[in-house]
């Protein structure tokens, strides 16, 4: 029995106040309000800073930044970078996701978690769900529920594949507009990971007409590159 709550369960975390209710976010990209000549990487125009315990004394550094510690009456220079990714850890699955996007975790709802990467062009929600759902209805009832809300014809709809680890999934591209010539691609993969049911989806805002953005390109590629399923 298909189960009519899902779609309701997408719109938990609208951001911006834009109120839209489902699982569509639009990152500053999709609304125009990307500065071309602002810096990618905010860590670069304000350096993280770091604090370094070593042998009882405490050094607080830029990342990059080399500097001398004394260790048993030896110096030695010493240089701390931040890795250029994060990790997510999931309950069945972690991968690692460029370090400048946004990255949020709702559990506020006791049937699912979802967690969101967002960037410039790109945005990752990833749906963990806690009661009895196959992968087949949660990505069917997506896939209706964001049609109808944003009324998009029928060949709005396209066949998707995405790799995620040792695993090709087949799922659906949807051309969606949320608002006057602010269109968006939104590709729906559902998955089962160790008995639990995932949907991955993935949005583009970046290069809707003639393929996927190279931001997201990036973004799967690193997420398919280090998605390692928990043992």
């Amino acid at each position: 029995m298909k189960n009519t709550n899902v779609t309701r369960r997408f719109g938990q975390a609208a951001m911006l106040g834009l109120g839209l209710g489902t699982g569509v976010m639009l990152s500053a990209g999709a609304l125009g309000l990307q500065d071309d000549d602002a810096v990618a990487d905010p860590a670069a125009a304000a350096p993280l800073r770091m604090v370094l315990d070593v042998a009882g004394n405490s050094y607080t550094v830029k990342d990059g930044e080399t500097f001398d510690i004394e260790v048993e009456g030896e110096t030695l220079p010493v240089t701390i970078r931040i890795a250029p990714t994060r990790l997510a850890e999931l309950p069945e699955v972690s991968f690692e996701f460029p370090r400048e996007m946004v990255y949020a975790i709702d559990d506020s709802d006791p049937t699912y978690t979802s967690w969101e990467l967002n960037g410039n062009d790109s945005l990752l929600l990833i749906f963990r769900y806690s009661d009895e759902i196959t992968p087949q209805e949660v990505a069917d009832s997506y896939v209706e529920g964001i049609s109808n809300m944003f009324e998009a014809p029928a060949d709005a709809r396209s066949p998707s594949t995405i790799r995620l680890g040792d695993k090709e999934i087949k799922g659906t591209r949807l051309r969606i507009e949320v608002a006057p010539e602010v269109p968006l691609t939104q590709s729906a993969y559902a998955i089962e990971i160790a008995g639990a049911t995932y949907l991955v989806v993935v949005q583009d805002s970046g290069d809707v007409d003639t393929g996927v953005s190279p931001e997201v390109t990036t973004l799967l590629e690193m997420v398919n590159r280090t998605w390692k399923p928990s043992l």
